[in-house]
């Protein structure tokens, strides 16, 4: 199963953080100008700059790209790795007969792929074996030749369970063909 995501997680962390970053930088300026302050009433200044520190800490935010730079990689591996697996099992993948389901998971915003085989394949096929599938996605991804990379990946993915998992008589289609976009 194929599944394609626009992003794999909020990044709720992006916005106190870039509030925060914006707080600082306007404070530390204002101390280092502080001989351009009117000594007598400074009080206003503290309230105005955490209130415009937040109004462009929010709007910057919503910036991909700057929420992508200050979400640390680790984490969007994590995010996109927890997506895959909520995908594994939301979608059945999980559920068939000889435990052979496989998750070819794109999350678009982090820029990341995941490759998730089901403890039948698993227990042939370790996750090193997966890492070419990746790398195969997430080159698509980056060079602009998404639909190209996919259909080599998804071929792939059959070489390799074709050695390991042959067609049997009987056998048929548990889970669906069809490309998921989420």
């Amino acid at each position: 199963r194929l599944i394609i995501a626009r992003k794999s997680s909020m990044h709720s962390s992006v916005f106190p953080l870039l509030s925060l970053m914006l707080a600082l930088a306007a404070l530390v300026y204002l101390w280092s100008a502080r001989h351009l302050l009117m000594l007598s009433d400074t009080t206003w200044i503290l309230p105005i700059v955490l209130i415009g520190a937040l109004a462009f800490g929010f709007l910057f935010s919503r910036i991909p790209s700057v929420r992508r730079q200050l979400t640390w990689g680790d984490d969007l591996e994590h995010q996109v790795l927890m997506r895959a697996e909520l995908e594994f099992h939301r979608e059945g993948l999980a559920k068939t007969k000889d435990q052979t389901g496989i998750l070819l998971f794109l999350s678009l915003f982090e820029r990341r792929a995941v490759v998730l085989a089901d403890k039948g394949i698993a227990s042939k096929l370790g996750p090193e074996v997966w890492a070419e599938v990746v790398e195969m996605i997430t080159l698509g991804a980056r060079k602009k030749k998404l639909r190209e990379q996919l259909e080599k990946a998804i071929r792939r993915c059959g070489e390799l369970l074709s050695k390991e998992f042959p067609i049997q008589p009987g056998d048929c289609n548990e889970l669906s063909n069809r490309v998921l976009i989420k």
